[in-house]
C-alpha cells in the first residue's frame, strides 16, 4: 500500500493521536533520571513512541533525550 493511501485510511486515528499528545504539559522542567527535560516531556515522548510502535514503526528512545520512529526499510 502506498504511504499516502495508508495515511488517508488512518487520518482519524492520526488526528486523535495528535490531540492526545498536545494535551501533555510538555514544557521544560527539572531533570530527573531518565527524563532530562522533565517528567511530562518524558511521558509525552514515551506515548509518542508507543503510538508509533502500535502503527508498525520501529522505535527507539535515546535515554529520554530524543526518540526515533522508522517506517519501512531501505531507500523507499
Amino acid at each position: 500500500m502506498k504511504f499516502d493511501k495508508a495515511v488517508e485510511l488512518m487520518k482519524d486515528d492520526i488526528i486523535a493521536s495528535v490531540q492526545e499528545l498536545v494535551r501533555f504539559r510538555s514544557i521544560e522542567d527539572s531533570p530527573e533520571p531518565g527524563a532530562p527535560f522533565g517528567r511530562e516531556i518524558r511521558n509525552c515522548l514515551d506515548r509518542t513512541l508507543q503510538i508509533c510502535s502500535g502503527l508498525g514503526f520501529k522505535t527507539e528512545n535515546f535515554d529520554g533525550f530524543a526518540g526515533h520512529a522508522e517506517f519501512g526499510e531501505g531507500d523507499e
